[in-house]
């Protein structure tokens, strides 16, 4: 028996005469927040009592005075007669009331840790609040939240990604909530055919059930001997004959008394003893081919008639038994639709698949049809999508070390931050140390010394760089900027030992003095002007050429745009959009090979795909690993591409190259890495993706998507007809 309570006061009570309700219906479903349907009859002394999403309702079930149900009412209208009807959304929706902020969850997040600051986060903001109650998914995740309520994080990131089972579980006036890797339960209560089961529907279609089987096992290798029949080329495979009184054929003796001889094979290719094969052919027959069965059953809970019966509850395994069919195996109880005044109505769905009544499957035939390449093309940007987010955190993340407010003058007040290797700052090496003077780095503890610096005079100190002039021994970088509009022109003196100025580079060219041996030892001056070259000795000029149309050259104009020429034609210019070469980009073609630039700068020939070159060809097998590859969003660094790009502080779509390494490093080249002289040092770093590597596996999910639709389609179809056919027959 069910009673209803609102605001901790009975309203519907099945033995008073007074505390009635119509056609009070609970529905409980798997991962799903259920619902509670009744109307409050205007002569119910409880008639004014519940208020629209205040008042508290619950459903307590006396014989084990377990509340299976908890909730607030959504909806309200009242009838001609006065009769409120009432819609109570189930607790799980609570969590339909907050928002989830902007968070980053790195890799190796456990879900137990995940889904509690998820709960942590609505309890902080709800009146509803939850405990995290049993958790068995053994799992870790990589996630953000993006301003999206609880449950549809939870569902997203959570159930909709890794599976299992999510409740709301209420003991001792808490609130827990379970996730759950499997069915939690099993009830001792047997649904059996002819006791408690009164009426079921499946979404099996009968014609796929065998009554007798012809159970095959592993190929065998024997030699071939010629046979009268000629079916000596065809493969011998195990039976079940040498331990089935001679027979190949294994059968339900009932199954078959009651719908006829229904044969079909069924192959275990990994079994290699007959009397394996025997047992699993009599399983398959019992159970296994049950296994994509889900029953809508009307069946009533013995243990509301006794207490000698276990009660069947949401998520248990119940033992389902109906010998005219040949069943017998356990269900997972998905769903329960509970009259609550009239318990011979209780309906249950068992079973993890969706169930169509013929009504709906023939309504929603062409809009599945129509959708199914939709649907595959969603999932594979989804799979994909959760298999690149947990690569990228892998690679990118950072952990570990101490963040400590430190008292260094031991009046009781912290006056600086330290961020340091070790708990303690006497045991630390590793220290950033942050107060009014500065900030510094050492790498030899508390007390430094500090050579990376920001100081509260104005100083930046890193080595051997200090504000306002630069003074290096050398210096490394990509992009060496001079001048600009603020700045005016840029300059580059060259000094020697002696403090001579040996050269310079500014706006008008490079001008180089001394220090350039052609056959001497003795100091020469070189100028390259525009359409001349200039040679001096002891500053007197020693010879000047001039640039004639059988020459090759190189003019520098105004505009620090620097244009190579073979005679009268224009080959090279470089100049603050790069590098261009003016043969490859007069010359197109649809059919040579690309040209490629190195990550040192050198122009190659990209690899032929021709069969001519290449051997050991077979079918890719790892193609499903680009999936753990994260699809990203980035800006380039300042300074990487120039501020005229059109794609300069952008958000670019791609990959991050380290990333496509992680999960497919076949697709990433690689760059020399080089000491402070510029001299390769045997190591490599990664430097790009390739995206010659990256479309095959690609190609082959799509093909392998494409496949399954065509599957899909081709079934549908078939069920399509079989509809048809039914209608007719109606």
């Amino acid at each position: 028996m069910y009673l209803i309570y609102i605001d901790g006061q009975c309203v519907f009570d099945p033995r008073s005469e007074y505390l009635q309700a119509i056609e009070p219906t609970l529905e409980l479903e798997d991962c799903s927040a259920g619902s509670l349907t009744f109307t409050l009859p205007y002569t119910n002394p409880y008639w004014s009592l519940p208020v629209k999403m205040v008042s508290s309702v619950t459903v307590l079930r006396t014989d084990d005075n377990k509340t299976v149900f908890e909730g607030r009412i959504s909806t309200e209208s009242t009838d001609f007669y006065k009769n409120k009807e009432l819609y109570c959304e189930g607790a799980l929706a609570f969590l339909n009331d907050t928002i989830q902020p902007q968070a980053h969850y790195p890799a190796g997040t456990s879900v137990e840790s995940f889904l509690q600051s998820l709960i942590d986060n609505h309890n902080a903001k709800s009146d509803y609040q939850f405990e995290l109650g049993e958790i068995t998914m053994d799992d870790t995740v990589y996630r953000y939240t993006n301003y999206e309520s609880t449950l549809e994080a939870i569902n997203d990131k959570l159930i909709d990604r890794l599976g299992g089972h999510m409740r709301v579980r209420f003991e001792g006036g808490t609130r827990y909530i379970d996730y759950l890797a499997e069915y939690p339960g099993i009830s001792e209560q047997v649904i059996r055919f002819g006791q408690n089961l009164l009426d079921y529907s499946t979404n099996f279609d009968m014609s796929d059930i065998a009554t007798v089987i012809i159970p095959l096992g592993k190929e065998q290798e024997t030699e071939t001997e010629e046979t009268d029949d000629g079916t000596e080329n065809l493969p011998n495979y195990l039976t079940v004959a040498s331990v089935n009184n001679g027979s190949i054929y294994v059968k339900n003796e009932e199954a078959v008394a009651t719908y006829g001889w229904i044969c079909k094979t069924v192959t275990w290719s990994d079994v290699t003893e007959a009397k394996n094969l025997l047992t699993k052919a009599k399983e398959y027959l019992e159970d296994f081919q049950y296994e994509e069965m889900v029953l809508e059953v009307k069946a009533v809970d013995l243990a509301l008639t006794s207490s000698a019966y276990d009660s069947i509850d949401l998520l248990d395994m119940v033992r389902v038994v109906s010998t005219p069919h040949g069943l017998d195996r356990y269900f997972p109880v998905t769903k329960r639709k509970i009259t609550l005044n009239d318990l011979s109505k209780e309906e249950y769905t068992l079973g993890s698949n969706v169930m169509y009544s013929l009504t709906d499957a023939t309504s929603s035939l062409s809009n599945e049809i129509s959708s199914v390449k939709d649907d595959v093309s969603i999932s594979l940007r989804t799979e994909l999508q959760a298999a690149i987010d947990v690569a990228s955190a892998l690679i990118t993340g950072n952990s570990g070390g101490y963040v400590v407010l430190n008292d260094s003058d031991g009046d009781g007040y912290p006056d600086e931050i330290l961020i340091m290797d070790a708990a303690d700052k006497e045991d630390a090496k590793s220290v950033w140390r942050w107060n009014k003077a500065g900030l510094g780095y050492s790498s030899t503890g508390y007390d430094g010394k500090f050579g990376t610096a920001i100081t509260m005079d104005g100083k930046i100190v890193a080595d051997y760089i200090t504000t306002g002039t630069l003074s290096a021994s050398r210096i490394n970088g990509g992009i060496l900027k001079l001048g600009g509009k603020n700045n005016g022109s840029g300059i580059i003196q060259m000094y020697d030992s002696s403090g001579e100025l040996t050269g310079y580079w500014n706006n008008s060219g490079l001008s180089a003095y001394g220090n350039i041996t052609l056959g001497s030892s003795e100091k020469t001056r070189f100028e390259m002007r525009a359409y001349r070259w200039i040679f001096y000795y002891d500053n007197e000029k020693t010879r000047e050429d001039y640039i004639t149309n059988n020459s090759t050259y190189v003019i520098a104009d105004e505009d620090y745009r620097y244009s190579w020429h073979c005679g009268s034609y224009y080959a090279l210019q470089y100049d603050k959009q790069g590098l261009c070469i003016k043969p490859l980009y007069d010359l197109t073609t649809t059919s040579s090979a690309n040209v490629n630039v190195t990550s040192q700068g050198f122009l190659k020939r990209y690899s032929s795909s021709s069969k001519r070159y290449k051997h050991d060809i077979k079918e890719i097998d790892n193609y499903r690993d680009v999936l753990d590859i994260p699809v990203v969003t980035f800006k380039y660094n300042e300074g990487y591409i120039p501020e005229n790009d059109i794609r300069y502080q952008k958000d670019i779509p791609g990959f991050i190259a380290e990333d496509v390494e992680k999960a497919y490093p076949i697709a990433v080249d690689y760059q020399d890495i080089v000491d402070e002289e510029g001299n390769a040092t045997g190591e490599k770093q990664v430097e790009d993706w390739n995206p010659r590597y990256i479309i095959p596996p690609m190609l082959a999910l799509i093909q392998e998507h494409e496949e399954r639709i065509a599957k899909l389609e081709e079934k549908l179809s078939r069920v399509e007809e079989q509809l048809k056919t039914a209608e007719k027959e109606k």
